[in-house]
């Protein structure tokens, strides 16, 4: 459902992911099924940052101290900032809480400086800052591309990656997502940890609110394989002119549709709604009747996007024409609280795709 970014900005505070607010949202993007990338330039500048806190706070200290030991006359031993063990702990963290470490974006000296001169996000208007953003920014354009969920980008630094007035991407960086044919909704920009949770993460806990025991599963999953059959022979029916084919049937899955279940939400009356995608590929059995010249009859079939196997089937007056087709959409039924069979399954959004073998 998500895939979650976090730029350095959001680890301030929490660079090792364990308060309340990283912990909350590492548990709820595992119920999701979502991932935490953190990307290497983010990792990288966390140590530094993390180091510098470190040692310019230890500093603080030891004049603390000095202070403390004229007063008292008790001395207090602060030690010395050791930067390799804490930054293979800060390292090693990141790592363990993280799906994936995106590797730092390949681009052209020519593509940072014309972008620099041009004063576009995440670059300041006069260029003298924002290479290190710029870098997370492809990171991000990189894992959006690649990835099939929202992508919640999580950082701070609104004045560099966000339009003026909102919390919403900047045009600068919504053009760079349209130019790689990314839809601009798709990467979604939010301040905080607990933004992020509360916004998009928690609102959608709650879809897995009931569960389906394994009987209600498999008559879910039994009825919708019906329902597909029944669906894709109508839409199959749509593409072939009456009158050309006998009977057109499903004969059989090539393997069993994937049936993911996406949501699970109540609509009253104690009663629940399921909706699923699935994917699969079908075999179609057409029987027309027998002619010489069958090249132009494969040829219309072939409008339905199926990719068809040449006959070799006569029987008597009718000849079989098989055909391989991808479908895919989504399934919604209906779940009474009372525990009753899985009701009221339809099929939406289905689509037929050919598949070339």
């Amino acid at each position: 459902m998500f895939t979650v970014v976090v730029d350095t900005s959001a680890l301030y505070g929490d660079f090792h992911l364990r308060g309340i607010q990283a912990l909350n949202l590492i548990d709820n993007i595992k119920k999701l099924g979502g991932e935490l990338i953190i990307p290497e330039i983010v990792v990288d500048e966390a140590e530094r940052k993390f180091t510098q806190l470190l040692r310019d706070s230890t500093r603080e200290l030891k004049k603390s101290a000095k202070v403390y030991r004229q007063l008292t006359g008790i001395d207090i031993d602060i030690p010395e900032v050791s930067e390799s063990p804490k930054e293979i702990t800060l390292r090693q963290r990141l790592l363990e809480v993280s799906d994936h470490i995106a590797p730092y974006p390949q681009f052209s000296h020519q593509q940072v400086v014309r972008r620099l001169l041009a004063g576009y996000r995440p670059f300041s208007v006069n260029g003298d800052k924002g290479y290190r953003d710029f870098l997370i920014w492809l990171s991000v354009l990189q894992i959006a591309a690649m990835s099939t969920h929202t992508v919640i980008f999580i950082t701070s630094n609104s004045s560099d990656f966000c339009a003026k007035k909102d919390n919403q991407l900047h045009e600068d960086l919504i053009a760079d997502l349209q130019e790689r044919n990314i839809p601009s909704t798709k990467v979604v920009i939010t301040q905080s940890l607990s933004f992020a949770n509360r916004e998009y993460l928690e609102k959608n806990l709650d879809i897995f609110a009931v569960s389906l025991n394994e009987a209600e599963r498999k008559h879910f999953i039994n009825h919708a394989q019906t329902l597909l059959r029944g669906n894709l022979l109508n839409d199959v029916t749509k593409f072939i002119p009456k009158g050309i084919w006998n009977s057109i049937s499903i004969a059989e899955f090539d393997e069993p549709p994937d049936i993911i279940i996406e949501a699970i939400t109540s609509i009253g009356a104690g009663t629940n709604q399921i909706t699923a995608s699935f994917k699969g590929i079908a075999l179609v059995d057409i029987s027309v009747p027998f002619i010489e010249e069958i090249d132009p009859l494969v040829e219309l079939l072939n409008f339905t996007n199926m990719h068809i196997i040449e006959p070799e089937d006569v029987e008597d007056e009718f000849v079989l024409i098989y055909g391989y087709t991808q479908i895919s959409g989504t399934l919604v039924a209906r779940l009474p609280n009372n525990g009753k069979s899985i009701e009221g399954v339809t099929v939406e959004n289905l689509t037929i795709d050919g598949i070339i073998q």
